[in-house]
């Protein structure tokens, strides 16, 4: 018998509503895949300030996906956060993230607390564009799954980004011993490439974006809504 040739596709499910965990539910259940029964997964949503969705991720749509997640069997479930200019730890409380993660039996990192060396792994992509590679985080690095949600929106210094630069978020600004600040150094120069490079740094198991509201100008955290 001839060995079945693997579709090397990557499966996208589009739903069309208004009803956010409805529609999770049913990307969900067409998609058709369970990657994380017995796994751990680390999570990584947006909030790189407080503003609402779509500025931010909905808190609807957080509080569902984990559900389904914790449904469909992961032993353990991670959120990991950094915001860009805000304090991280006041967004999430804003928000309303913390309680929420409480509720839901969701482990919080802060990835602003981590600074020491020890907490991330230096990635330099081949031919790539960082000085000397870049910081990304050993939670998802290390995680079974790595999991995303991401907001529908352009970004003012680019065009719509889509899941792309919300990985941004799991590189470190600062490392301990080091003078360097690695996000201004994203910002200085070939932006667009910089944060495609970040995304080289792993393989998420599934990115569910949420564009039930969405940005059309502006961006990443005020614009036109529609």
């Amino acid at each position: 018998m001839a060995t079945p040739t693997l579709d090397p596709r990557t499966p996208v499910v589009l739903v069309k509503t208004r009803d956010r965990v409805a529609g999770i539910r049913k990307a969900l259940e067409l998609w058709g895949q369970n990657p994380v029964k017995d796994k751990t997964v680390a999570l990584k949503a947006n909030f790189n300030s407080a503003n609402l969705s779509p500025a931010s991720t909905h808190p609807d749509t957080l509080r569902a996906l984990v559900q389904e997640l914790w449904e469909m069997g992961a032993r353990s479930l991670t959120l990991a956060e950094r915001s860009g200019s805000a304090d991280t730890h006041s967004v999430l409380t804003e928000l309303g993230i913390i309680t929420l993660a409480g509720e839901l039996g969701v482990d919080i990192v802060v990835l602003n607390d981590l600074p020491d060396q020890i907490h991330w792994n230096k990635i330099q992509p081949t031919g790539g564009h960082w000085q000397n590679g870049f910081p990304f985080s050993r939670i998802f690095g290390e995680a079974d799954n790595v999991i995303r949600t991401c907001c529908l929106k352009p970004h003012q210094m680019g065009a719509f980004t889509l899941s792309l630069k919300n990985s941004v978020g799991m590189v470190s600004r600062y490392i301990n011993g080091l003078d360097h600040d690695y996000m201004s150094e994203m910002h200085a120069s070939k932006i667009g490439t910089k944060v495609a490079e970040i995304n080289f740094a792993y393989t998420p198991s599934l990115i569910l974006l949420d564009g039930v509201e969405a940005f059309i100008s502006g961006g990443p955290d005020q614009g036109q809504k529609v």
